[in-house]
């Protein structure tokens, strides 16, 4: 999450990095080159099925609170 100090909203996702066990980047979305982050590791047996967020329909591309629904195989 990235502050961003002219935005109504303090905190908003810009990026997101999903990584191999390995530590190889398998994809990336937005714009990653932020200091701020937040690591989900995810357990051997749990997929990522969706990612939910909120919305402000004055800045459409700006995503809060966001929450990953992981799915347990």
């Amino acid at each position: 999450m990235y502050y961003g100090a002219n935005y109504e909203y303090a905190y908003g996702l810009y990026g997101l990095m999903f990584f191999d066990k390995a530590g190889n980047c398998i994809l990336q979305a937005g714009d990653c080159t932020n200091n701020t982050v937040e690591e989900i590791v995810l357990e051997d047996d749990e997929r990522v099925i969706g990612v939910v967020s909120r919305l402000n329909r004055g800045f459409p591309a700006y995503h809060q609170d966001v929450q990953f629904k992981i799915h347990k195989v």
